[in-house]
């Protein structure tokens, strides 16, 4: 048991003191026994010497357990369901994520609002697009159409004047629109993340230089000769749905992409990205997400969902829809480990994200699960959490994130057992580090609980 003191000493005195932890290096891979003291929302020493404490001084007596950076969620959809999101992300060792697209219709002034929660450390931090920039299809509420350059121009300038991180782009984008999106992004100095137009194959979307690409679909459809656009009209031939279906449609689109897979070309998909510095975000859990019964026995997610939204999720698990999408991507996770060796081979960097927010995919489990799948396909321990902790504050250029060093931001997790042995370990959370503040795993628990009873209750 962790113990939790105050003591009285002389000297300058920072506001947390971990003492006696194990410091996991994740570049390195190697951990060292140590101290760190954090003062004012930082790290202000790491070393083997303990600092000096007085009365306001909190000290946590690690006991040799393993000290590693704040993890990230890296794909989520959590604005609309922030206040259980934040909890169940904080209760699972997630202290920042990204958000790409919300459907409230105030949803610049809503991010914003959650972005400074963050920089509070009341809740994970927060980057974000606004809303989605598709085509001339809405598939999702608020999305942006983009039907020619000037649409483009002012999607762009819309998210900068509202203090978004970046652009989402969506598969029902043109050719033609995304290029003068990339474009002019590029040039007002916007990143672009997303998915890939239905008529732009994943090479041209590299070179073209898309920051990073979401989906082990969108990786896949580099490697194939099929025309992504046919997936609306295949999701609409098929007869346990009425009309066409995401969940169908994105299944339809990989399974069709797999069967004229050619294996040499995406080591050369693979190789490319890794010359252009361009990032996968395979959110592996997403495509397991769809094979639903299955999904809600592996992720413990009745502990950290509503009871109705979950109750929700296991009738759709048993319908129609849930039944063909599980049928249709029985098969699919195979390819994405692939997917996952060719990235390793080349050096392409691998973000740890899950798509919450979607059915079957728990904020906070659904991450852990992820991480399991990375070192299942081929990842190690290391590479896993690597791509959950230092990978994304350097992807996403956060100063002072996902590390454990003197000036670096203080968001940390305390575990019990070693990440580097197993990556299945970033589950023993005894304790989190939030902007400087220590919270153990009871009172984190408990802010989930309470948050959970409070969605329980409504309508009642």
């Amino acid at each position: 048991m962790i113990g939790l003191v105050t003591l009285a000493l002389a000297g300058t005195a920072p506001d947390l003191v971990i003492r006696n932890a194990r410091i996991v290096d994740v570049d390195s891979g190697t951990h060292v026994m140590g101290h760190v003291a954090i003062d004012a929302g930082k790290i202000v020493s790491v070393g083997d010497t303990a600092s000096d404490t007085d009365g306001e001084t909190t000290i946590v007596e690690a006991g040799g357990r393993y000290l590693i950076p704040g993890l990230w969620d890296t794909h989520v959809h959590s604005v609309t369901n922030w206040s259980w999101h934040a909890p169940a992300f904080l209760a699972y060792g997630i202290t920042s994520v990204r958000n790409l697209h919300t459907s409230e219709a105030e949803g610049y002034a809503l991010i914003r609002d959650i972005k400074a929660q963050g920089e509070r450390g009341e809740a994970p931090r927060i980057i974000a697009n606004g809303f989605i920039v598709g085509g001339e299809e809405s598939e999702w509420g608020g999305m942006i159409k983009v039907l020619d350059a000037e649409d483009a121009r002012a999607a762009v300038d819309a998210h900068i004047e509202n203090g978004m991180d970046l652009i989402k782009v969506y598969h029902s984008m043109r050719a033609e629109q995304y290029r003068a999106l990339i474009a002019y992004a590029d040039e007002r100095g916007l990143p672009v993340d997303g998915h890939l137009p239905g008529d732009i194959k994943t090479q041209e979307a590299v070179k073209l230089g898309q920051r990073t690409i979401e989906h082990g679909i969108e990786m896949s459809h580099g490697c194939s000769d099929w025309d992504k656009a046919d997936a609306l009209v295949a999701a609409a031939e098929r007869p346990e749905v009425d009309g066409p279906s995401g969940p169908i449609e994105f299944a339809i689109m990989s399974r069709a992409d797999n069967a004229s897979r050619n294996e040499e070309r995406c080591a050369a998909v693979a190789e490319l990205m890794a010359e252009h510095g361009t990032v996968s975000v395979p959110t592996i859990v997403n495509t397991a997400s769809r094979m639903a019964l299955t999904a809600m026995a592996t992720q413990g997610q009745e502990n950290s969902l509503p009871r109705p939204l979950y109750e929700r999720w296991m009738e759709m698990a048993a319908s129609p829809l849930g039944r063909a999408v599980s049928e249709l991507s029985a098969s699919e996770l195979q390819y994405y480990g692939r997917n996952i060796d060719y990235f390793r081979d080349a050096g392409v960097t691998v973000l740890a994200g899950t798509d919450v927010g979607n059915p079957f995919i728990a904020p906070g489990a659904s991450l852990i699960r992820e991480l399991e799948y990375l070192t299942e396909f081929g990842m190690t321990p290391r590479e896993a959490l690597a791509s959950a902790t230092t990978e994304p504050a350097r992807v996403f250029e956060i100063e002072g994130l996902g590390c454990i060093a003197a000036g670096c931001i203080a968001d940390l997790v305390l575990l019990d057992h070693d990440p580097l042995a197993e990556i299945s370990n970033v589950r023993s959370i005894a304790g989190v580090v939030h902007s400087g503040t220590y919270k153990p795993k009871a009172e984190l628990d408990a802010a989930l609980a309470a948050a959970l009873d409070k969605e329980n209750s409504k309508g009642q």
